[in-house]
């Protein structure tokens, strides 16, 4: 979650990018459990005014997984073999990660986090990160004005930088069926 200026130089890194939409959504729900707010309290277009669009937030599923893994091998330079191939193949998996789901959710930041926020040392992080696991999702939730308004934030921050006008335009150029085919 950090930005490249604030990263160590002379790494490796992946750069995730998820749907605007999907991670809106997502970060909406996510948020609300965390803070242990009701839904109707903050309803989900004031939620993206205010927060996700209004702070200026530039902050999933695996798509063709297999092809995904060997990338990411390839990039840093391990060699996958069979067995491995097959291991990671399974920890990447949505079951995987849904059966397991209290390891990747933000207990110790909430924990943290909670005398800050006013909470109680009892309440306990009803959040989780290991959704739903269904791509494209967030974007019902959304109106068409939410979705234009992020497609313009996309713009402003990615297209010039890019070329790439949209996330779709993104998806298309680096989707691992794309790549393979240059």
């Amino acid at each position: 979650h950090e930005n490249f200026e604030k990263i160590p130089k002379g790494g490796k890194y992946i750069y995730v990018v998820r749907n605007p939409s999907d991670v809106c959504v997502s970060f909406y729900h996510f948020l609300i459990k965390f803070v242990g707010l009701d839904e109707a309290n903050i309803p989900i277009d004031e939620f993206i005014q205010k927060l996700f669009l209004g702070t200026g937030s530039v902050s999933g599923k695996i798509w063709l997984l297999e092809v995904v893994i060997e990338k990411i091998a390839e990039f840093m330079n391990i060699e996958l073999d069979d067995e491995l191939r097959a291991i990671t193949l399974e920890h990447s998996s949505f079951a995987f990660m849904k059966a397991r789901s209290s390891q990747f959710d933000e207990h110790i930041v909430f924990n943290k986090c909670k005398a800050r926020m006013g909470l109680s040392e009892d309440v306990a992080n009803k959040a989780e990160k290991v959704n739903k696991g269904v791509k494209g999702a967030g974007g019902s939730e959304m109106t068409v004005e939410h979705h234009q308004q992020l497609e313009e934030q996309w713009s402003a921050v990615f297209g010039e930088a890019t070329g790439l006008q949209s996330y779709q335009a993104l998806w298309q150029a680096m989707s691992p069926l794309a790549t393979q085919q240059k």
